[in-house]
């Protein structure tokens, strides 16, 4: 009789690697990770009538690295 059930190793890695893209491998891996996805935000931009990319002038969605 085998049983499927998920371990929580994998169900962490699993969350993981939907949530980073990353493959996880260990606690300290995954800190360092995650640490570094927090130094990046993402801020909306918009142009004015007189300087705009398009038609709609935004917003838009910028990632900044801290």
């Amino acid at each position: 009789m085998s049983d499927k059930k998920e371990t929580n190793r994998e169900i962490v890695a699993r969350l993981f690697n939907k949530r980073t893209g990353v493959v996880y491998q260990n606690w300290i891996q995954a800190w360092g990770v995650t640490e570094k996805q927090k130094k990046k935000r993402t801020i909306y931009v918009c142009s004015s009538d007189d300087c705009r990319v398009d038609e709609t002038g935004g917003p838009y969605k910028v990632k900044i690295d801290d």
